[in-house]
Formats: C-alpha cells, structure tokens, sequence
C-alpha cells in the first residue's frame, strides 16, 4: 500500500536544534533528510527537489530551505527573489508540505554565521514569514533540549493535522 507523501521543513534561528531533531525524525519515519548547503541564495538545486518531490511523490524531511532564505535576506538586507518564493511556497503547499520552526530563547553556543543576539531579530522574521507562507506551521520550542519531548510534540502535531 502506497504511503502518503510527507515533506517537513525544518527552519529555525542558529543552535536551536533543528538538524539533531530532522536527522531524528526521519530516522524514526524511514524517509529521506536533504541538507542543501547553498547558503544565503536561494539554490537552483532546491528548486529541482521540489520539482522531484513533485512528479515522484516522494517523501523527505529538509533542513532549511526557501523561507531561510527569505529570513536571512531580510536579515541582512539582501535583494529577494520574492516571485521565487512565492512560487515555492506555492508548491510546497500544493504538496502539504509543513514547517516546522524551532526556536529557543536562550542561547549557549556562539554561531559562526550570525552573533548569538541575531537571534531575536531571526526569530521575529521566522514568525513574520509565518503570517506569508501557505504553508501549515508548527513553532517548537526547544528550550528543554529534550529530543524525546520535541520529537513527541512533533509527532502529536502532524497526527492532529492528518485529521483536519
């Protein structure tokens, strides 16, 4: 029996866990986990994944993608491809695709990509994308630092939104 498609976007501020719980989670679904490394643009290979994701049906759980791009270059006050976006986000919720945002108020590791006190402001664009996106969205703290207890969160998450 064929499984129903599943593509989760993992976004989130710097050091708030989002690798350790995507690698995680996909581990514990068995579905495919795709880090691009294109930082700061938006990749021409994203845009084939989606186009893959597409036509194949495939799942897979992604770490930072098309609205990290958008945060980061409101961030930084870079020129944004905003049809680009828009058109990605179009897909992606064509797809059911769902972001899950992790954050953390508290920040103990220094980031080599932006200061520890970037984070508020990343925080604010993550939430501000929020309100943009077609996209179905599940903000995660991740405080505790209790994988058992985020991965649970998510879980119960995703089971409420198969029902709506």
């Amino acid at each position: 029996m064929p499984r129903k498609q599943t593509i989760l976007i993992f976004e989130g501020t710097e050091g708030a866990g989002k690798t350790a719980i995507a690698k995680e989670l996909a581990k514990m679904l068995n579905v495919p986990y795709y880090k691009d490394s294109y930082q700061g643009q938006l990749s021409p290979i994203i845009k084939q994944l989606w186009d893959y994701l597409k036509q194949t049906g495939q799942s897979v759980i992604i770490d930072r993608d098309f609205p990290s791009y958008w945060v980061y270059a409101n961030y930084y006050n870079s020129p944004i491809d905003d049809k680009a976006v828009y058109e990605m986000d179009a897909v992606a919720a064509s797809l059911n695709a769902k972001i899950i945002l992790c954050f953390k108020d508290k920040f103990r590791e220094y980031s080599d990509v932006v200061p520890i006190e970037a984070n508020k402001k990343l925080k604010d664009l993550y939430i501000e994308f929020s309100g943009i996106t077609n996209c179905k969205y599940l903000f995660l703290d991740t405080n505790e630092e209790n994988l058992k207890n985020e991965l649970k969160a998510i879980v119960v998450w995703l089971l409420e939104q198969e029902k709506k």
